[in-house]
């Protein structure tokens, strides 16, 4: 016996070894050890119940037998002894996680009270005798208390009923066998047993785990399909008694065995009994537990189903009630409308918005709000104008420079609000009533619909690009508003939304945005939201984003974007942002991809707006953009961007204090190509030499004044002399230079030329503003007369392109004879 008590250590220890070989051989062992010591073996028995019971659930076979063999062995053997050592694992086993387990644990208890009773496990007992009273069935429930005592008797009766409804087949056939052996009257135990198989019930009903959950239920169900309205209430008396358990669990289970009851019964048999359920539901929804109030929540929804609209009028005005009430009370109330909102919005949301947006609105109604929305669902969209109109209305009551309670409740409802939108109706709904209401003639709504969208773009995570290109035309619109709290909360909310859109869908937004900015201010006058600081950066991602990826037709409206915006900004405002444009302005400009000439002339636009509006700030990029420009005055793809090139040329000029190599490079140009190139670079000459005429040296105005001399004598086009005429009036300051050409050309009884025609009405007509000089260069020469008569000569000329223009300019000449 002392050689068996110090190996026994050892034996317990391998039956549980890694190895299975290991793990049988031992086990095997506690097959032959009690049997072979008898009755000294009985102090160690409480040691040998732990290893049997692993080696249960063993995942190798043999292992699992030669536990069961030990485990018969004991109930064999030891049976008096195994009721109070093995019968209260094995309980505890019918229940667990592991089906192997659950399967041997019940075996062995029906082994067990065979041995113990007397009773034979192979009896078989029809379904249709169940109800025959017999004196072998009352023998048999007398067997049982004497042995196990009524509480034992109920638990392992209550368990095995459970087990009949496994979800695993062999163990539902172990505990059928075992229940038909032990049971000859299955309604009348079932009713002796009810209080122990309810509290079972909610045990499992609470249980993490699904198996034990769906095993629970199917047990409910039997119940209410084979016992019929008595046992219903009696489940219900008890029900009620739970309901007011210290256990949490106890109280979960008893809302979730709520819900089983409801699915499982008919109207006949909840009808005498709803009142007592939704009573139970009521209190358990304002449980201090949030477990307590979620299985609340699900009788509700439930119940909701089954009984209707007499559900939520016993249940909600309850719950407003304690709503309204100071104190703890109002926050678990608050929590049980949360969790009745997880399971039935559309019924209950519409219910509780009258109390919840009721005006003047509290600090608790307003967090409540907040708090119920998140959980609201699809069933927001459709109050969401109501909530959101309640919400603006007591904002816009709020002082705008003090910080209250209150309006910290309220914008964390609206936060809440614009958070939980989550559908295409609840975006259409706020998309469209913000629109309107960036429209409104009050000032502070105007303001309220533009911090609503900035809100919503920080927070939404919903694709709303049907209403992008809306929100640029109506966010760019209200910066020019007059109200400073509007272009203001326009800007922010621009911010906000340029901020929110992917950059790579930020070009389609590019032409909406310049045809805005176009229709925006006035002629002029600033737009004071560009003028804000960073006013303009809003806008600056989708102009880049058109001007460097965009189409062709995005790239030509980024460009012209940008100089409206110069147009329309403050100088101090758009200063930051010159380096942005105007670099990829430039690059563009300059790539070897050939773009539209649309595109060019837009780009080429912009930097002639920068330099007239704000040369000092483009002043570091001259160097690209003289190359630029000289360049685009030779474009030979479009005379609209040789144009726009020569104008651009000529104002980038009037900034420049060495003009001559520019000449000079315009003046080789001329000669080294054909006539519609030159034509073009005598017209960039001439805009260069009238802006910048105090900066170019001798020798590059006599090479000017040689050029046009030599038109005079070449023969070119039409085009070609209208620009060498323009370069003649350019040079009309210097009349010393120009003398020979007039006295050769432009006076009577000189030989009758297109370029002389155009040259007259050049230097007579007015300049851009539309002002007329007081002394033209031929008044300075003393040679009006002379022109008078050069002038009638051409108009008799019979070729139209001397006689056109020269009849413009005896118009012109009249203006001067007044």
């Amino acid at each position: 016996m002392e050689r068996m008590e110090g190996l026994l250590p050892d034996v317990i220890a391998n039956a549980q070894a890694p190895r299975s070989t290991v793990r049988e051989g031992f086990m095997s062992l506690l097959v032959y050890l009690p049997a072979t010591f008898g009755t000294r073996f009985s102090p160690h028995l409480p040691k040998i119940i732990a290893p049997i019971l692993s080696g249960l659930s063993d995942s190798e076979d043999y292992v699992r037998e030669a536990a069961m063999r030990a485990g018969r062995m004991i109930v064999t053997n030891y049976s008096n002894k195994a009721i109070d050592l093995l019968l209260p694992e094995l309980e505890r086993g019918m229940f667990d996680p592991g089906w192997r387990i659950r399967q041997s644990s019940i075996t062995l208890v029906g082994e067990l009270l065979f041995k113990v009773s007397g009773i034979s496990g192979k009896a078989e007992i029809e379904d249709d005798e169940e109800g025959v009273e017999t004196v072998m069935a009352e023998s048999s429930r007398k067997v049982l208390i004497d042995i196990l005592g009524v509480e034992r008797r109920d638990r392992i009766l209550s368990a095995l009923y459970l087990a009949r409804q496994d979800a695993v087949g062999v163990v539902r056939q172990s505990s059928i066998h075992i229940w038909k052996a032990l049971v000859h009257n299955t309604p009348r135990t079932v009713r002796e047993i009810l209080p122990e198989l309810i509290t079972q019930i909610i045990t499992l009903l609470s249980n993490p785990e699904p198996d034990q959950n769906e095993t629970a239920a199917r047990t409910v169900a039997e119940l209410c399909r084979k016992s019929g309205e008595k046992i219903f209430g009696e489940i219900i008396s008890s029900l009620r008694v739970k309901a007011n358990s210290t256990d949490p669990r106890t109280r979960e289970g008893v809302c979730l065995m709520l819900c089983e009851l409801m699915e499982s019964t008919t109207d006949s048999q909840r009808e005498d009994h709803e009142d007592a359920v939704i009573t139970m539901v009521r209190v358990s929804l304002v449980d201090d537990e949030a477990n307590v109030r979620a299985g609340a929540a699900k009788a509700f929804d439930i119940l909701q189903e089954q009984v209707g609209v007499k559900a939520i009028d016993q249940t909600i005005p309850t719950l407003l009630e304690a709503l309204r009430q100071p104190g703890q009370s109002s926050g678990t109330a608050l929590q049980a409308l949360r969790e009745v909102m997880n399971v039935r919005a559309s019924t209950v949301f519409p219910v509780l918005i009258p109390t919840l947006t009721a005006s003047p609105m509290t600090v608790f109604n307003a967090r409540a709000l907040a708090s119920l929305v998140t959980v609201a669902g699809n069933a927001l969209s459709r109050r969401l104008s109501v909530i959101l109109n309640a919400l603006v209305k007591e904002l816009e009551k709020q002082s705008k420079d003090q910080e209250s309670e209150l309006k910290t409740a309220l914008e964390e409802a609206l936060h809440a609000l614009l958070e939980s939108i989550s559908d295409a109706e609840g975006l259409n709904t706020l998309m469209l009533l913000l629109l309107d209401w960036a429209k409104h003639d009050y000032v502070d709504r105007r303001v309220s619909a533009c911090n609503i969208l900035a809100s919503f773009c920080e927070v939404t995570e919903m694709d709303h690009s049907l209403y992008r290109v809306d929100w640029v035309r109506q966010l760019v619109s209200l910066l020019d508003d007059s109200q400073v709290a509007v272009h203001t909360a326009a800007w922010k909310a621009f911010d906000s939304f340029v901020k929110s859109v992917p950059k790579d869908e930020l070009e389609p937004l590019v032409v909406p945005l310049r045809r805005t900015i176009e229709s925006t201010g006035t002629l002029g006058s600033y737009v004071p939201g560009f003028s804000l600081p960073k006013g303009v950066s809003p806008a600056v991602p989708i102009i880049i984003a058109g001007l460097t990826t965009g189409s062709n037709e995005q790239r030509e409206n980024a460009a012209f974007a940008i100089g409206d915006l110069v147009e329309r900004t403050e100088e101090s405002a758009i200063k930051p942002f010159v380096v942005p444009f105007t670099g990829p302005l430039i690059r563009v400009a300059t790539q070897a991809t050939t773009y539209p000439p649309g595109v060019k002339v837009a780009i080429l636009t912009a930097l002639s707006t920068m330099l007239q509006k704000i040369p000092i700030f483009v002043k570091p990029f001259f160097p690209q953009l003289q190359r630029t420009f000289v360049k685009g005055a030779s474009d030979p793809s479009s005379l609209a961007v040789r144009a726009k090139a020569a104008q651009a040329l000529g104002i980038l000029m009037k900034n420049q204090p060495r003009v001559d190599p520019v000449v000079t490079e315009l003046i080789t140009g001329v000669k080294n190509n054909e006539d519609v190139i030159a034509a073009s670079l005598v017209q960039a000459l001439a805009y260069v030499v009238k802006s910048a005429d105090s900066n170019i040296g001798d020798k590059a105005r006599e090479a000017c004044v040689e050029l046009v001399t030599d038109a005079f004598r070449d023969a070119h086009e039409e085009p070609f002399m209208q620009a060498a005429a323009s370069l003649f009036a350019a040079l009309s300051s210097h009349p010393d230079l120009l003398k020979p050409i007039v006295e050769s050309h432009l006076v009577a009884g000189t030989p009758a030329s297109v370029l002389a025609s155009h040259c007259i009405v050049s230097i007579l007509s007015p300049d851009e503003d539309g002002e007329y000089q007081e002394t033209t260069l031929f008044h300075s020469l003393d040679v009006v007369p002379k022109i008078s008569g050069k002038v009638q000569e051409s108009i008799g000329n019979e070729k139209p392109s001397i006689s056109r223009p020269a009849r413009e300019a005896k118009e012109l000449l009249k203006f001067y004879e007044s």
